[in-house]
Protein backbone atom coordinates (compact mmCIF):
# COMPACT_ATOMS: atom_id res chain seq x y z
CA UNK A 1 0.00 0.00 0.00
CA UNK A 2 2.74 2.49 0.88
CA UNK A 3 5.45 1.30 -1.49
CA UNK A 4 8.52 3.54 -1.51
CA UNK A 5 7.10 5.20 1.61
CA UNK A 6 10.18 7.21 2.61
CA UNK A 7 10.65 8.63 -0.87
CA UNK A 8 7.10 9.95 -1.00
CA UNK A 9 6.77 11.44 2.47
CA UNK A 10 7.19 14.80 4.09
CA UNK A 11 7.70 15.07 7.84
CA UNK A 12 5.49 17.93 8.92
CA UNK A 13 5.79 17.80 12.69
CA UNK A 14 7.88 16.14 15.41
CA UNK A 15 6.79 16.13 19.05
CA UNK A 16 8.96 14.61 21.76
CA UNK A 17 7.95 14.25 25.40
CA UNK A 18 9.66 12.77 28.44
CA UNK A 19 8.71 9.20 27.51
CA UNK A 20 7.43 9.33 23.93
CA UNK A 21 7.83 10.84 20.50
CA UNK A 22 5.52 11.26 17.51
CA UNK A 23 6.08 12.42 13.95
CA UNK A 24 3.33 13.42 11.55
CA UNK A 25 4.01 12.48 7.97
CA UNK A 26 2.16 13.34 4.77
CA UNK A 27 2.48 10.65 2.11
CA UNK A 28 1.97 11.65 -1.50
CA UNK A 29 2.16 9.54 -4.64
CA UNK A 30 1.57 6.34 -2.70
CA UNK A 31 1.17 3.04 -4.55
CA UNK A 32 -2.49 2.33 -5.26
CA UNK A 33 -3.88 -0.70 -3.49
CA UNK A 34 -5.35 -3.63 -5.42
CA UNK A 35 -8.29 -6.03 -5.00
CA UNK A 36 -10.55 -5.34 -2.01
CA UNK A 37 -8.10 -2.75 -0.67
CA UNK A 38 -8.48 -0.58 -3.79
CA UNK A 39 -11.93 0.48 -2.57
CA UNK A 40 -11.08 0.69 1.12
CA UNK A 41 -7.79 2.57 0.82
CA UNK A 42 -8.91 5.07 -1.80
CA UNK A 43 -8.39 8.36 0.05
CA UNK A 44 -10.78 11.28 -0.17
CA UNK A 45 -7.80 13.60 -0.60
CA UNK A 46 -4.52 13.28 -2.49
CA UNK A 47 -2.39 12.63 0.60
CA UNK A 48 -2.45 9.91 3.22
CA UNK A 49 -1.75 11.10 6.78
CA UNK A 50 0.57 8.93 8.83
CA UNK A 51 1.65 9.34 12.45
CA UNK A 52 4.66 7.35 13.61
CA UNK A 53 5.47 7.17 17.29
CA UNK A 54 7.19 5.43 20.14
CA UNK A 55 6.67 5.02 23.87
CA UNK A 56 9.67 4.21 26.03
CA UNK A 57 11.07 1.71 26.41
CA UNK A 58 9.81 -0.63 23.68
CA UNK A 59 6.46 0.28 22.09
CA UNK A 60 5.92 1.72 18.62
CA UNK A 61 2.71 3.06 17.10
CA UNK A 62 1.67 3.62 13.50
CA UNK A 63 -1.55 5.44 12.57
CA UNK A 64 -2.59 5.58 8.92
CA UNK A 65 -5.49 7.93 8.10
CA UNK A 66 -6.53 7.60 4.49
CA UNK A 67 -9.73 9.63 4.68
CA UNK A 68 -12.24 6.78 4.72
CA UNK A 69 -10.88 5.17 7.86
CA UNK A 70 -7.92 4.65 10.11
CA UNK A 71 -5.54 1.81 10.71
CA UNK A 72 -3.64 1.76 14.03
CA UNK A 73 -0.77 -0.63 14.82
CA UNK A 74 0.85 -0.98 18.22
CA UNK A 75 4.01 -3.07 18.33
CA UNK A 76 5.91 -4.21 21.42
CA UNK A 77 9.54 -5.27 21.06
CA UNK A 78 10.70 -7.66 23.80
CA UNK A 79 14.45 -8.34 23.94
CA UNK A 80 15.35 -11.96 24.60
CA UNK A 81 19.12 -11.50 24.47
CA UNK A 82 21.64 -9.14 22.86
CA UNK A 83 20.83 -10.40 19.37
CA UNK A 84 17.20 -11.55 19.56
CA UNK A 85 13.98 -9.59 19.93
CA UNK A 86 10.43 -10.94 19.92
CA UNK A 87 7.91 -8.57 18.36
CA UNK A 88 4.19 -8.67 19.17
CA UNK A 89 1.66 -6.55 17.32
CA UNK A 90 -1.98 -5.60 17.62
CA UNK A 91 -3.94 -3.78 14.95
CA UNK A 92 -7.12 -1.72 15.19
CA UNK A 93 -9.15 -0.47 12.25
CA UNK A 94 -12.23 1.69 11.82
CA UNK A 95 -13.40 -0.08 8.65
CA UNK A 96 -14.20 -3.66 7.71
CA UNK A 97 -14.58 -4.46 11.38
CA UNK A 98 -16.26 -7.79 10.68
CA UNK A 99 -14.56 -10.94 12.03
CA UNK A 100 -14.29 -12.39 8.50
CA UNK A 101 -11.95 -9.49 7.56
CA UNK A 102 -9.45 -10.27 10.34
CA UNK A 103 -7.70 -12.95 8.29
CA UNK A 104 -7.29 -10.56 5.35
CA UNK A 105 -5.50 -8.03 7.54
CA UNK A 106 -3.42 -10.71 9.28
CA UNK A 107 -2.20 -11.99 5.90
CA UNK A 108 -1.48 -8.44 4.71
CA UNK A 109 0.55 -7.68 7.86
CA UNK A 110 2.47 -10.96 7.50
CA UNK A 111 3.25 -10.12 3.87
CA UNK A 112 4.70 -6.74 4.90
CA UNK A 113 6.84 -8.35 7.61
CA UNK A 114 8.18 -10.93 5.16
CA UNK A 115 8.97 -8.20 2.61
CA UNK A 116 11.02 -6.38 5.26
CA UNK A 117 12.67 -9.49 6.71
CA UNK A 118 15.58 -9.69 4.27
CA UNK A 119 16.44 -6.03 4.69
CA UNK A 120 16.23 -6.13 8.48
CA UNK A 121 18.32 -9.28 8.80
CA UNK A 122 21.04 -7.98 6.47
CA UNK A 123 21.43 -4.54 8.05
CA UNK A 124 24.96 -3.57 8.90
CA UNK A 125 25.87 -2.82 11.56
CA UNK A 126 23.41 -4.99 13.46
CA UNK A 127 23.30 -2.40 16.22
CA UNK A 128 23.47 1.33 15.68
CA UNK A 129 26.46 3.17 17.15
CA UNK A 130 26.04 4.66 20.62
CA UNK A 131 27.39 8.02 19.50
CA UNK A 132 24.97 9.77 17.16
CA UNK A 133 27.88 11.70 15.67
CA UNK A 134 29.27 8.43 14.26
CA UNK A 135 26.57 8.45 11.58
CA UNK A 136 25.26 10.63 8.78
CA UNK A 137 21.61 11.63 9.24
CA UNK A 138 18.83 12.87 6.98
CA UNK A 139 15.63 14.72 8.00
CA UNK A 140 13.49 11.57 8.11
CA UNK A 141 15.80 10.21 10.86
CA UNK A 142 14.40 12.75 13.35
CA UNK A 143 12.03 10.34 15.11
CA UNK A 144 14.60 7.54 15.49
CA UNK A 145 17.15 10.10 16.71
CA UNK A 146 14.65 11.34 19.31
CA UNK A 147 14.18 7.74 20.52
CA UNK A 148 17.92 7.16 20.72
CA UNK A 149 18.46 10.40 22.67
CA UNK A 150 15.76 9.41 25.19
CA UNK A 151 17.30 5.94 25.43
CA UNK A 152 20.71 7.44 26.16
CA UNK A 153 19.11 9.65 28.83
CA UNK A 154 17.53 6.58 30.46
CA UNK A 155 20.81 4.65 30.32
CA UNK A 156 22.62 7.59 31.94
CA UNK A 157 20.11 7.43 34.83
CA UNK A 158 20.78 3.70 35.25
CA UNK A 159 17.50 2.61 33.63
CA UNK A 160 18.27 -0.12 31.15
CA UNK A 161 21.17 -2.27 30.12
CA UNK A 162 23.74 -1.77 27.42
CA UNK A 163 24.51 -4.78 25.22
CA UNK A 164 27.37 -6.97 26.42
CA UNK A 165 28.92 -7.21 22.95
CA UNK A 166 30.78 -4.39 21.25
CA UNK A 167 30.19 -2.73 17.89
CA UNK A 168 33.35 -4.41 16.59
CA UNK A 169 31.49 -7.76 16.69
CA UNK A 170 29.77 -6.62 13.48
CA UNK A 171 32.91 -6.63 11.36
CA UNK A 172 32.87 -6.93 7.59
CA UNK A 173 34.07 -10.50 8.07
CA UNK A 174 30.82 -11.35 9.81
CA UNK A 175 28.84 -9.56 7.11
CA UNK A 176 30.67 -11.54 4.43
CA UNK A 177 29.77 -14.74 6.30
CA UNK A 178 26.06 -13.80 6.17
CA UNK A 179 26.25 -13.10 2.43
CA UNK A 180 27.59 -16.60 1.83
CA UNK A 181 24.65 -18.20 3.63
Amino acid sequence: MLKNFWYACEFSELNVGDWEGHAKVNVRDYTKAKDLFAFVFRPLKANVKVTLGFYMPNITRLVVDFGRGKLVNFTVHVPVDDRTTITKRIQFRSFLTFPWADGIFQRAAYKVVMEDKGVVESEYPMAVPDKLSDEVHVPCDNLSLAYRKLRQKCLAMGWGMKPEWQQSDNSNGNLQHFRQL
